[in-house]
């Protein structure tokens, strides 16, 4: 018998293929799409504390509405985001290549769950998939999924009564049994005799004087017949009473990747509370989602409402807190453009992010209204320079990028973004100072607050990016001889812990004064996310007026002056690319760029110049492979000396075409030679500037190597990679570029 072997090895590798195709399209949709975790991790780049916009709208909205709504946007050069149902879209063409378009033009598409509920999911095809799977409780004969249950709190009500029951109708047995929390706080009652858990579907007659009347359903929405049952006990169950099983959760999570899968539109990386309502019962937790969604599906934030985030910098617990981004902070489809605008520049002033609320519902103005108002808001986000990002921006931002902390967050007097004539942040009572803009030290733009009796002058509610321990405060004051104030720091949260000082006020020329200067501390708990701070006479002289100007809040240096703060290095052509913020000061001072790789333990000069120096490219020397530290040393004049935290990059060389046309698309080329024993090059390009990701992965999708992790300039780019270490076999590697992605294969053979 002669054995065609050539069929055999053909079979062999098509096999073989289909492995790799298969491997690679997990990588893709489970990993690799979007930033993950361990990568967001690593990343570090230029930020201060300014607060900014997301705006996301929710639910399957028409067409035409969204493709309007990105218009608008579009035009301004901002995004926003669409929390959508994946069930209801992937029969629908027209549906699926809008969401391609809104993709394709940098929108993101949040995870709203598969059906707006996370208690079940409809239409599946395929009921075997979910049948005895962990998480799953039973499935219909309607191909609905129904979701485990894995525990109910019924301690969070007490004293509940009795009712009576008659089929899906429940009959309180006292007179307005159910008249405060059924639809507030309650949507869901629990039987202990009969172990059912049930939804509230409709109340009737709910009135304190009367019987209450609840339609229910089962947890799953199911039509429920419970008998006829008399002055049996209840449980009132609170939105955040029912925990998912994990699994279930991860059932959830998996549905919308598939469904997104399978209609080709990239997945999403943000998850979304659906509302609450009678017939849909309870919240998840901001943990839950993180523990099923975070490494499995690259999910790196959520919104759930209860557990709020402040949305500001340097929040207690951030891990948790970007799966707890709530929404509402303006409601644009009801409030009037002006009313907008001082939430927003409020916010941004005391350093938080503000997310809109939005259902293209009951619009103000009626739609083409709506439209000219999103047109207005966006143009002046564009004029006033606040940033407005989608969600993974804005939890990228906020948790995971490292911000100056020597910078200050006291509201500036002289920042005034809604142009009302009164200073961003601060707090307008009538019963305060005057804000005056005659006098002021020059920090103030000449702008201060004035009073003229003894009381309070201004107060900040809720001071976002709080740097946690020691802080220092700076103030100006201007009085008469005896006049003093007093600042009181209130740790919200915690209104019992409040830390007073008093500074004096006693010289008619501006006196500067910090806690450093009069010998005291201010320490921030790591606990406290934001203060209150209220500013007041302490003695006042009749018939004088005390002023206050110059108000700076930041974390305390070690140093005599505030050292510099540098950014995290990029390659750019060939070249170290370093950025760094100079704090300022009312003195000059001598600015030095330092480094020193690992073959010497000494930082050697390599730029020097005055605090407007804040930019070098560094060429001298470099050594593909090395790693460089570098740091920025501050000199004064009198020999005072601060030097920044340390940062560290590992230069890798680039063979960059010299081809000067610039690219029209992303592209990433197959390496060559392929296969390959020593070494191989990488090739890709950039049709404008954009941070770059470049890795490398084993067959079974583990990340091996960071090719590339830096800000790229459009044009075409090579890297070089040495086997090294690698065994030989099949590997992956994958382009990342904002939201293009495209991955390869590579054989290693020694």
């Amino acid at each position: 018998m002669k054995i065609d072997f050539l069929a055999i090895k053909v079979q062999k590798y098509s096999l073989i293929k289909e492995i790799f195709l298969e491997i690679k399209f997990v990588i893709v949709y489970l990993n690799l799409i979007f930033f993950n975790y361990s990568s967001l991790i690593c990343q570090t780049s230029i930020l201060t504390k300014q607060g900014g916009i997301c705006f996301r709208v929710d639910d399957n909205q028409a067409i035409q509405n969204w493709t309007d709504y990105s218009n608008i946007f579009n035009k301004h050069g901002f995004k926003f985001c669409a929390a959508l149902n994946f069930t209801n879209i992937v029969n629908n063409t027209s549906y699926i290549q809008l969401v391609k378009n809104l993709q394709l033009a940098g929108h993101e598409i949040l995870d709203h769950t598969p059906d707006h509920t996370v208690a079940y999911f409809n239409n599946v095809s395929d009921t075997s998939y979910y049948s005895g799977r962990e998480g799953v409780d039973h499935i219909t004969e309607e191909k609905r999924v129904c979701l485990k249950i894995a525990k109910i709190d019924t301690n969070t009500y007490i004293n509940e009564g009795l009712v009576n029951i008659q089929n899906n109708m429940v009959f309180s047995v006292k007179n307005g049994e159910f008249f405060k929390d059924i639809g507030s706080t309650v949507y869901v009652l629990y039987f202990p005799t009969i172990n059912k858990l049930c939804n509230i579907i409709k109340a009737y007659n709910r009135d304190s004087t009367d019987i209450d009347t609840l339609l229910v359903k089962t947890i799953w929405n199911e039509n429920v017949d419970l008998g006829i049952l008399t002055n049996i006990p209840y449980h009132k169950i609170g939105i955040f009473d029912i925990t998912l099983d994990k699994k279930a959760i991860e059932l959830l999570i998996e549905r919308s990747v598939n469904l997104a899968k399978n209609i080709d539109i990239l997945p999403p990386k943000g998850w979304i509370q659906p509302g609450v309502y009678l017939g849909n019962s309870f919240y998840l937790k901001p943990r839950e989602i993180k523990l099923a969604a975070e490494i499995k599906y690259g999910y790196i934030c959520a919104g759930i409402d209860g557990f709020y985030s402040y949305k500001t910098f340097n929040e207690f617990d951030p891990s948790i807190k970007r799966y707890s981004i709530g929404w509402g902070d303006f409601f644009e489809d009801q409030k009037t453009f002006n009313e907008i605008k001082k939430i927003i520049a409020s916010r941004v002033a005391r350093h938080y992010f503000s997310v809109g609320h939005s259902h293209f519902s009951g619009l103000l103005g009626g739609w083409t209204g709506y439209l000219a108002r999103m047109d207005s808001l966006l143009n002046w986000c564009k004029q006033k320079k606040i940033p407005v990002m989608n969600y993974s921006e804005m939890a990228k931002k906020l948790y995971f990028d490292k911000p100056n902390p020597y910078e200050n967050v006291f509201p500036k007097l002289d920042i005034d973004l809604d142009e009302d004539g009164f200073p961003d942040g601060y707090d307008i009572n009538t019963a305060f100072g005057i804000f005056d803009t005659t006098d002021g030290v020059s920090s103030s733009s000449k702008k201060c607050f004035l009073r003229n009796s003894s009381g309070t002058i201004t107060s900040v509610s809720r001071l976002g990016g709080i740097e946690k321990g020691e802080n220092d405060f700076i103030i100006y004051t201007k009085g008469a001889n005896g006049d003093s104030i007093r600042v009181k720091f209130q740790f919200d949260g915690n209104p019992a812990i409040s830390k007073t000082f008093i500074f004096p006020a006693d010289t008619d020329t501006w006196q500067k004064y910090s806690l450093s200067l009069i010998n005291e501390n201010f320490i921030v708990p790591d606990s406290i996310n934001t203060l209150t701070i209220i500013i007041a006479t302490h003695k006042y002289t009749a018939g004088t007026t005390i002023k206050i100007s110059g108000m700076e809040l930041r974390k305390k240096s070690a140093y005599p002056i505030l050292p510099s703060f540098l950014l995290q290095p990029k390659i750019v052509n060939n070249k170290i690319e370093l950025n760094w913020i100079n704090n300022e000061r009312e003195k000059d001072y001598q600015v030095i760029l330092q480094r020193k790789d690992r073959k010497t333990s000494e930082y050697i000069d390599i730029v020097s110049g005055d605090k407007n120096l804040t930019h070098y490219l560094d060429t001298t020397d470099l050594e593909d492979g090395e790693i460089y530290t570098y740091r920025i040393k501050c000199i004064t004049d009198s020999n005072e000396i601060s030097y920044s935290d340390t940062v560290q990059i590992n230069f890798v060389y680039s063979q960059i075409n010299e081809n000067n046309d610039i690219p029209s698309s992303f592209k990433l080329y197959q390496n060559y030679p392929n296969p390959f024993n020593n070494e191989t090059i990488i090739n890709y390009q950039v049709p404008f500037a954009v941070q770059v990701e470049l890795k490398l992965y084993d067959i079974l999708g583990r990340e091996i190597k960071d090719l590339e992790n830096s800000y790229k300039t459009a044009g075409n780019y090579s890297i070089k990679l040495n086997s090294g270490n690698l065994a030989s076999g099949v590997y992956f590697y994958s382009l990342k570029a904002g939201n293009f992605y495209e991955a390869r294969k590579m054989l290693l053979l020694k």
